[in-house]
């Protein structure tokens, strides 16, 4: 089949980053479109059928909220569920196991690198070097570093490295989320042993005790001075909302649970509907939040223009079409969430620290850039990595079932065929 081919999960990644209509409707859709009709390189992922199922849910659910109250569809919502979904099918389709994955997931990462170093698709976010790290180029080269040090180092200690050199360089550069997503898998690499064991026992308590102090004393170290005056002030500054470590820095949260706390079951349409009533609402959680200063937040709310903004894909799906387009992205953290649980192999890190920054950006983050393929990209690997860990007849085969024989493994970065 030309789908299962190396070459062509590098296109496929590649593609991804490359855009059609934007950033978000990348030239991969027309790709994973081509493939509706054609048989899957594998046996897909049972997950597969509940996600695409989740994207039915949700454009429904958007749809029905809309008419139901009398507002504008939200565009960029819809899309986003359809493009994910169009490209999770597509990733699905044309690999076979967590190695395969890897490759899309890996010339996705490069092919943004290289747009966001070349192209610069947003300028204004990144006009300096801390800009370019934080909004463009941090993740995919931190997922490329893995690869690189998992791959083809095979040592252990420089996967521990490359995490912690990335987590400083994140810190200097003021992406804390990121730095706390780098130290909390190498603090998982440590707990499950570099085979990636499921956790249990006294690994599962390292964990659990590793992640919880790194969220809770990263951000408190660094507003202390502890790295230094000129990352504490940075710190502040991009914090001067007033938000506090439990929502991860941003200021949006408590207007995004108002406003769900009001209308849970329809949503509002839209966000952009969102009344003087809800924002007050939010600005008495705010205050109960412990942010104290209303002029500082507010104009993160409600940007220039009078848009609304809630900073979210998790809030912002709820928001626009009720508790039906939560489906999704609650489904994808569950998913994600999993797949950390459960990778193992030589490729667990990769996979761990995919899916923990997946599920920072469905809670935290917007659908922006190219997030809609990141996040169909990862959610294959997820599915896959979940598969692989219930599977006893080896990576990639279902229960039961064993490789062919002279199966080659894939060249991640290689474009020759199978």
């Amino acid at each position: 089949m030309l789908h299962d081919n190396n070459g062509f999960r590098r296109l496929f990644g590649i593609l991804g980053a490359w855009p059609l209509l934007s950033l978000s409707v990348p030239v991969a859709t027309m790709l994973a479109a081509l493939l509706l009709p054609v048989k899957s390189v594998a046996k897909c992922p049972n997950l597969l059928r509940w996600l695409l199922t989740a994207v039915v849910v949700g454009v429904f659910g958007l749809l029905v909220s809309a008419v139901y109250n009398g507002t504008a569809l939200s565009l960029t919502s819809v899309s986003a569920f359809l493009v994910v979904g169009l490209l999770v099918f597509g990733f699905a389709k044309s690999t076979r196991d967590v190695a395969t994955a890897t490759q899309v997931i890996a010339w996705l990462s490069a092919a943004s690198v290289v747009t966001y170093v070349l192209f610069n698709p947003n300028p204004l976010q990144s006009a300096t070097i801390e800009g370019m790290w934080k909004y463009g180029i941090a993740v995919h080269v931190s997922v490329l570093l893995l690869v690189f040090t998992v791959t083809r180092v095979r040592r252990p200690f420089w996967t521990l490295a490359a995490l912690l050199g990335l987590a400083a360089v994140s810190l200097g550069l003021g992406f804390r989320s990121h730095a706390i997503i780098c130290l909390g898998v190498a603090v998982l690499i440590l707990a499950k042993g570099w085979t990636g064991k499921p956790l249990r026992g006294g690994g599962l308590v390292v964990a659990v005790a590793g992640l919880g102090a790194m969220a809770i004393w990263v951000p408190e170290l660094i507003e202390s001075g502890f790295f230094g005056q000129e990352l504490r002030m940075r710190s502040l500054r991009q914090t001067e909302g007033g938000a506090p470590a439990l929502l991860g820095g941003r200021t949006e949260p408590p207007l995004s649970i108002a406003a769900i706390a009001e209308r849970p079951w329809t949503g509002f349409g839209n966000s952009q509907a969102i009344t003087q009533d809800t924002i007050g609402a939010g600005m008495n959680l705010a205050n109960a939040f412990g942010m104290q200063n209303p002029a500082a937040y507010l104009p993160f709310w409600i940007r220039s223009g009078g848009v609304v903004s809630l900073h979210s894909i998790l809030f912002g799906s709820w928001v626009d079409g009720g508790v039906l387009a939560a489906v999704l992205p609650i489904l994808l953290i569950g998913v994600f969430a999993l797949a950390i649980w459960k990778a193992q192999g030589h490729l667990a890190p990769i996979v761990s620290l995919v899916c923990a920054q997946a599920i920072w950006d469905l809670v935290f983050s917007p659908w922006a850039s190219n997030r809609t393929s990141v996040i169909a990209a990862s959610a294959v690997l997820a599915m896959w990595a979940i598969v692989e860990a219930r599977n006893s007849g080896g990576p990639g085969m279902q229960d039961g079932e064993l490789p062919p024989s002279g199966a080659a493994k894939p060249r991640l970065l290689a474009g020759g065929r199978r």
